[in-house]
Protein backbone atom coordinates (compact mmCIF):
# COMPACT_ATOMS: atom_id res chain seq x y z
CA UNK A 1 0.00 0.00 0.00
CA UNK A 2 1.37 3.40 -0.91
CA UNK A 3 1.46 6.16 1.66
CA UNK A 4 -0.94 9.03 1.11
CA UNK A 5 0.51 12.55 1.49
CA UNK A 6 -1.87 15.08 3.03
CA UNK A 7 -1.26 18.82 2.96
CA UNK A 8 -1.97 20.64 6.24
CA UNK A 9 -3.19 24.21 6.52
CA UNK A 10 -1.34 26.74 8.67
CA UNK A 11 -1.78 30.33 9.81
CA UNK A 12 0.41 33.02 8.31
CA UNK A 13 0.62 36.82 8.13
CA UNK A 14 2.72 39.58 6.64
CA UNK A 15 5.16 41.36 8.97
CA UNK A 16 3.99 44.99 9.29
CA UNK A 17 7.59 46.15 9.81
CA UNK A 18 9.59 44.52 7.00
CA UNK A 19 6.85 42.90 4.86
CA UNK A 20 8.22 39.35 5.18
CA UNK A 21 5.89 36.36 5.43
CA UNK A 22 5.58 34.90 8.93
CA UNK A 23 4.61 31.22 8.72
CA UNK A 24 3.24 28.76 11.27
CA UNK A 25 1.36 31.16 13.52
CA UNK A 26 -0.55 29.64 16.41
CA UNK A 27 -3.57 31.49 17.73
CA UNK A 28 -2.75 30.20 21.19
CA UNK A 29 0.32 32.44 21.32
CA UNK A 30 0.19 36.13 22.20
CA UNK A 31 3.05 37.21 19.97
CA UNK A 32 4.49 36.24 16.61
CA UNK A 33 8.19 36.71 15.86
CA UNK A 34 9.56 37.66 12.47
CA UNK A 35 12.63 35.67 11.43
CA UNK A 36 13.98 38.49 9.24
CA UNK A 37 13.74 41.64 11.36
CA UNK A 38 13.24 40.01 14.82
CA UNK A 39 10.08 42.04 15.37
CA UNK A 40 7.49 40.86 17.91
CA UNK A 41 3.91 41.37 16.74
CA UNK A 42 0.88 41.28 19.07
CA UNK A 43 -1.58 38.84 17.52
CA UNK A 44 -4.61 40.33 19.32
CA UNK A 45 -4.24 43.60 17.38
CA UNK A 46 -3.47 41.96 14.02
CA UNK A 47 -6.05 39.17 13.75
CA UNK A 48 -7.43 40.65 10.53
CA UNK A 49 -4.06 40.15 8.86
CA UNK A 50 -3.83 36.44 9.70
CA UNK A 51 -4.68 34.19 6.75
CA UNK A 52 -4.74 30.44 6.15
CA UNK A 53 -2.40 28.95 3.59
CA UNK A 54 -1.61 25.32 2.78
CA UNK A 55 1.62 23.88 4.09
CA UNK A 56 3.56 22.36 1.21
CA UNK A 57 5.33 19.99 3.61
CA UNK A 58 3.45 16.71 3.27
CA UNK A 59 2.30 15.14 6.52
CA UNK A 60 3.19 11.42 6.64
CA UNK A 61 0.26 9.42 8.03
CA UNK A 62 0.92 6.89 10.79
CA UNK A 63 1.92 3.39 9.58
CA UNK A 64 -0.67 0.69 9.11
CA UNK A 65 -0.68 -2.40 11.43
CA UNK A 66 0.94 -4.52 8.72
CA UNK A 67 3.75 -1.96 8.17
CA UNK A 68 4.32 -1.70 11.92
CA UNK A 69 4.55 -5.53 12.16
CA UNK A 70 7.19 -5.69 9.40
CA UNK A 71 9.28 -2.93 11.05
CA UNK A 72 9.20 -4.74 14.39
CA UNK A 73 10.18 -8.03 12.72
CA UNK A 74 13.15 -6.32 11.03
CA UNK A 75 14.41 -4.88 14.31
CA UNK A 76 14.14 -8.29 16.02
CA UNK A 77 16.16 -10.00 13.28
CA UNK A 78 18.80 -7.25 13.35
CA UNK A 79 19.24 -7.60 17.12
CA UNK A 80 19.42 -11.42 16.89
CA UNK A 81 22.10 -11.25 14.20
CA UNK A 82 24.08 -8.83 16.36
CA UNK A 83 24.14 -11.15 19.38
CA UNK A 84 24.73 -14.32 17.32
CA UNK A 85 27.80 -12.95 15.53
CA UNK A 86 30.94 -15.11 15.97
CA UNK A 87 33.26 -13.95 18.77
CA UNK A 88 36.62 -12.66 17.53
CA UNK A 89 39.46 -13.10 20.02
CA UNK A 90 41.95 -10.26 20.37
CA UNK A 91 45.30 -10.81 18.77
CA UNK A 92 48.11 -11.77 21.08
CA UNK A 93 51.00 -9.33 21.32
CA UNK A 94 54.17 -10.33 19.59
CA UNK A 95 56.88 -11.74 21.78
CA UNK A 96 59.77 -9.39 22.60
CA UNK A 97 62.17 -12.21 23.48
CA UNK A 98 64.34 -11.98 20.36
CA UNK A 99 64.88 -8.16 20.47
CA UNK A 100 65.74 -8.43 24.16
CA UNK A 101 68.37 -11.13 23.48
CA UNK A 102 69.92 -9.01 20.73
CA UNK A 103 70.11 -5.96 23.00
CA UNK A 104 71.69 -8.05 25.79
CA UNK A 105 74.34 -9.39 23.41
CA UNK A 106 75.22 -5.90 22.17
CA UNK A 107 75.61 -4.57 25.73
CA UNK A 108 77.67 -7.63 26.75
CA UNK A 109 80.06 -7.22 23.82
CA UNK A 110 80.48 -3.51 24.53
CA UNK A 111 81.30 -4.11 28.23
CA UNK A 112 83.66 -7.02 27.39
CA UNK A 113 85.54 -4.84 24.87
CA UNK A 114 85.99 -2.14 27.51
CA UNK A 115 87.47 -4.63 29.98
CA UNK A 116 89.86 -5.98 27.33
CA UNK A 117 91.15 -2.49 26.52
CA UNK A 118 91.61 -1.67 30.22
CA UNK A 119 93.52 -4.91 30.88
CA UNK A 120 95.75 -4.30 27.86
CA UNK A 121 96.68 -0.83 29.08
CA UNK A 122 97.46 -2.07 32.61
CA UNK A 123 99.48 -5.18 31.75
CA UNK A 124 101.28 -3.96 28.62
CA UNK A 125 105.11 -4.26 28.88
CA UNK A 126 106.94 -1.04 29.62
CA UNK A 127 109.82 0.10 27.35
CA UNK A 128 113.32 -0.62 28.63
CA UNK A 129 115.33 2.09 30.33
CA UNK A 130 117.66 2.43 27.37
CA UNK A 131 114.81 3.43 25.09
CA UNK A 132 113.51 5.81 27.72
CA UNK A 133 116.95 7.46 27.89
CA UNK A 134 117.16 7.79 24.11
CA UNK A 135 113.73 9.46 23.94
CA UNK A 136 113.57 11.81 26.90
CA UNK A 137 110.33 13.55 27.67
CA UNK A 138 110.34 17.10 26.45
CA UNK A 139 109.39 19.62 29.11
CA UNK A 140 107.85 22.92 28.31
CA UNK A 141 110.12 25.93 28.46
CA UNK A 142 109.55 28.15 31.51
CA UNK A 143 107.49 31.20 30.86
CA UNK A 144 109.49 34.44 30.84
CA UNK A 145 109.10 36.67 33.86
CA UNK A 146 107.70 40.08 33.11
CA UNK A 147 109.25 42.91 35.06
CA UNK A 148 107.21 46.04 35.34
CA UNK A 149 109.01 49.32 35.56
CA UNK A 150 107.92 51.33 38.55
CA UNK A 151 106.46 54.70 37.54
CA UNK A 152 108.56 57.72 38.29
CA UNK A 153 106.88 59.72 41.07
CA UNK A 154 105.89 63.23 40.20
CA UNK A 155 108.09 65.87 41.79
CA UNK A 156 106.56 67.42 44.86
CA UNK A 157 105.81 71.13 45.05
CA UNK A 158 107.21 72.76 48.20
CA UNK A 159 105.07 75.49 49.64
CA UNK A 160 104.26 77.12 52.98
CA UNK A 161 100.84 78.22 54.27
CA UNK A 162 99.90 80.80 56.91
CA UNK A 163 96.38 81.67 58.08
CA UNK A 164 94.78 84.78 59.54
CA UNK A 165 91.17 85.41 60.63
CA UNK A 166 89.03 88.10 62.16
CA UNK A 167 88.04 87.78 65.80
CA UNK A 168 89.65 86.28 68.90
CA UNK A 169 92.72 84.10 68.79
CA UNK A 170 90.82 80.91 69.72
CA UNK A 171 92.10 78.31 67.19
CA UNK A 172 93.14 75.04 68.82
CA UNK A 173 94.15 72.98 65.77
CA UNK A 174 95.37 74.22 62.38
CA UNK A 175 95.04 71.79 59.45
CA UNK A 176 97.75 72.36 56.84
CA UNK A 177 96.21 72.47 53.31
CA UNK A 178 97.53 69.79 50.94
CA UNK A 179 97.66 70.55 47.21
CA UNK A 180 97.34 67.54 44.90
CA UNK A 181 99.87 67.58 42.08
CA UNK A 182 97.28 66.09 39.69
CA UNK A 183 95.19 69.24 40.02
CA UNK A 184 98.05 71.56 39.01
CA UNK A 185 98.21 72.53 35.32
CA UNK A 186 102.04 72.21 35.29
CA UNK A 187 104.90 71.30 37.65
CA UNK A 188 107.22 74.02 36.45
CA UNK A 189 107.96 76.37 39.36
CA UNK A 190 108.26 79.45 37.14
CA UNK A 191 104.92 78.76 35.47
CA UNK A 192 103.21 78.09 38.84
CA UNK A 193 104.45 81.44 40.18
CA UNK A 194 102.87 83.16 37.19
CA UNK A 195 99.53 81.28 37.33
CA UNK A 196 98.42 79.37 40.43
CA UNK A 197 100.54 81.12 43.10
CA UNK A 198 100.25 84.61 41.57
CA UNK A 199 97.37 85.53 43.91
CA UNK A 200 98.47 83.65 47.00
CA UNK A 201 95.65 84.76 49.30
CA UNK A 202 92.57 82.50 49.56
CA UNK A 203 89.53 83.43 51.68
CA UNK A 204 87.22 80.81 53.19
CA UNK A 205 84.03 81.59 55.11
CA UNK A 206 83.46 79.08 57.93
CA UNK A 207 80.67 78.48 60.47
CA UNK A 208 81.86 77.32 63.93
CA UNK A 209 79.35 75.44 66.13
CA UNK A 210 79.21 75.43 69.96
CA UNK A 211 81.69 72.52 70.22
CA UNK A 212 84.32 74.41 68.20
CA UNK A 213 84.08 72.29 65.06
CA UNK A 214 83.58 73.78 61.59
CA UNK A 215 80.11 72.81 60.38
CA UNK A 216 80.31 74.59 57.01
CA UNK A 217 83.12 76.00 54.85
CA UNK A 218 82.72 77.98 51.62
CA UNK A 219 85.45 79.45 49.40
CA UNK A 220 85.15 83.15 48.63
CA UNK A 221 88.21 84.12 46.56
CA UNK A 222 91.47 82.67 45.25
CA UNK A 223 92.69 80.22 42.62
CA UNK A 224 90.42 77.14 42.31
CA UNK A 225 93.26 74.68 43.10
CA UNK A 226 94.34 76.62 46.20
CA UNK A 227 90.72 77.24 47.21
CA UNK A 228 89.88 73.50 47.09
CA UNK A 229 92.84 72.65 49.34
CA UNK A 230 91.97 75.50 51.74
CA UNK A 231 88.30 74.46 52.04
CA UNK A 232 89.25 70.84 52.83
CA UNK A 233 91.68 72.03 55.51
CA UNK A 234 89.19 74.52 57.01
CA UNK A 235 86.62 71.74 57.59
CA UNK A 236 89.18 69.88 59.78
CA UNK A 237 90.23 72.94 61.80
CA UNK A 238 89.20 73.10 65.51
CA UNK A 239 88.39 76.16 67.64
CA UNK A 240 87.52 76.68 71.28
CA UNK A 241 83.97 75.88 72.40
CA UNK A 242 81.43 78.72 72.53
CA UNK A 243 77.89 79.46 73.61
CA UNK A 244 76.47 80.01 70.12
CA UNK A 245 77.60 79.41 66.53
CA UNK A 246 80.04 81.97 65.06
CA UNK A 247 80.96 82.92 61.51
CA UNK A 248 84.59 83.68 60.62
CA UNK A 249 86.55 84.45 57.45
CA UNK A 250 89.86 82.59 57.26
CA UNK A 251 92.56 83.90 54.91
CA UNK A 252 95.16 81.36 53.78
CA UNK A 253 98.46 82.66 52.30
CA UNK A 254 100.30 80.18 50.05
CA UNK A 255 104.03 80.81 49.44
CA UNK A 256 105.94 78.68 46.92
CA UNK A 257 109.40 77.61 48.16
CA UNK A 258 112.16 77.19 45.58
CA UNK A 259 115.17 74.98 46.33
Amino acid sequence: MGAKFLYQTMKAMTCPQCGALIRKISLKDKFAECEYCDARILLADNRDKIVEMPDKTPAIPPPTPWEQYRENYRKINERANQYNAPYTYPQKPQSSFIPGVIAFLVIFLFVAGGFVLLAGSLFSPRPPSSLADKNPVKTAAPSPTIRYVAPTPAPSINYQVKVQWNGANDMEHFENPVIENEKLPTLDVKELKKTVFKNRGVQVKVTIDTSGEVSNAEGISGHPVLMEAAVKAAKKTLFNSRQKPTTRVLTYYFRLITE
